[in-house]
């Protein structure tokens, strides 16, 4: 499954979801030097042709990753959290 890492992502996201067999989607690999608006059509483009989104902790002080969970809403992409043994919820 493909699982998109919203807003400036988490320290450790992209290594659970790989440890749970799925495939991390981060936009924060996006080339820089594009101006912020061409690089969050690119976002959500990306986060549209994912099965669910990943939410760092503190989501919600980060305008980006509000846009990106509001649009995973409007399109019906679940969230998706990620336990790893010991360590409880990563992110």
């Amino acid at each position: 499954m493909r699982i998109y890492m919203a807003g400036k992502g988490a320290a450790g996201a992209e290594e659970a979801v790989l440890a749970c067999g799925d495939t991390p989607v981060n936009p924060g690999r996006l080339v820089r030097c594009l101006d912020e608006k061409l690089r969050m059509v690119l976002r959500l483009a990306a986060l549209g042709r994912c099965q669910a989104i990943l939410l760092p902790a503190g989501w919600r002080d980060d305008p980006e990753a509000v846009l990106e969970k509001e649009f995973a809403d409007f399109q019906g992409i679940p969230e998706v959290l990620y336990f790893l043994p010991g360590k409880g919820r990563c992110c």
